[in-house]
């Protein structure tokens, strides 16, 4: 067994735990997205619609409801846009 897999693999023994509900996360940026929730930290914004969330992951998840819905309709043709930015341009 390579001595860097034994590394990697050690990382998830060695957890790091939470302070607020002592829940164990296998990397420090796990640890960090979670003490956001508990934080009410929101330091991932939607460059379409300006959501604020959380964790990047659900950031990544939040683009691609936009990517696959026409949320932005215009007010004058009723055309749909994907992002806010696009449907402001068009009308």
């Amino acid at each position: 067994m390579s001595q860097c897999f034994f590394i990697k693999h050690k990382r998830l023994h060695d957890g790091h735990i939470g302070d607020v509900c002592r829940e164990e996360f296998s990397t420090i940026s796990r640890l960090n997205d979670h003490m956001n929730f508990h934080l009410g930290a929101t330091p991932f914004s939607c460059t379409i619609c300006d959501r604020k969330l959380s964790k990047r992951s659900s950031l990544t998840q939040h683009y691609r409801y936009h990517r696959d819905h026409g949320n932005f309709k215009c007010g004058y043709c009723s055309k749909k846009f994907n992002s806010k930015y696009t449907c402001t341009v068009h009308e």
